[in-house]
């Protein structure tokens, strides 16, 4: 079994980090695998929440090089090499009788943008065992979160992702360490 372990990690390049038995079995082992992060080009946005109907950041103003496109897409990408955050915004929304609510709130101090900056990290998930991935039929809204260096330049980031494309629970657990407070809210009647 060791030898059929090894030889499975090593025919997919080094990604699976080593074996754990599935809960409740004795004889199916899964791998650890490492999360999925984005890995497009840094995402730039005005660290601004805009009411849309999902959270979202405002997207940059278009320059004369730019008109005719459209606005920059508000899927996160990665963080750019050597970008040094001074504040993380967080946009959220709810609903309630009639009304779209949307809320900025943002974090800044050391320890703070240490537990964001952590959650971006890919932790280890177990691979499931056998041939079919089953993944919940449930829809996830994306988190709005962007990092703004001291220049004001804001990229919007992207928490980890589970092989169901799920948010991984260790991201969102270490990002609810972050201390945050609220700075702006927005309210909107929904559309009929």
């Amino acid at each position: 079994m060791a030898a059929l372990g090894a030889a499975a990690i090593a025919a997919v390049g080094g990604a699976g980090l080593g074996w754990r038995l599935a809960p409740g079995s004795t004889d199916i082992p899964t791998r650890l695998v490492l999360a999925t992060v984005p890995t497009g080009p840094p995402v730039y946005v005005l660290p601004a929440c805009a009411i849309a109907p999902q959270p979202a950041f405002r997207p940059l103003p278009p320059t004369p090089a730019d008109s005719g496109t459209p606005p920059a897409q508000q899927t996160a990408g990665r963080v750019p090499p050597g970008f040094a955050p001074v504040r993380a915004v967080r946009c959220t929304d709810s609903w309630d009788t009639g009304a779209f609510t949307v809320t900025s709130s943002q974090t800044s101090t050391a320890a703070d943008l240490q537990a964001v900056l952590a959650a971006l990290k890919p932790p280890l998930i177990p691979e499931p065992a056998g041939p079919v991935l089953v993944c919940p039929a449930i829809g996830v809204v994306p988190l709005a979160i962007a990092l703004v260096d001291a220049q004001g330049t804001a990229v919007r980031v992207d928490l980890p992702r589970d092989l169901c494309g799920l948010y991984a629970d260790a991201s969102l657990r270490t990002l609810d360490t972050a201390h945050w407070t609220v700075t702006a809210t927005t309210k909107a009647p929904l559309p009929s």
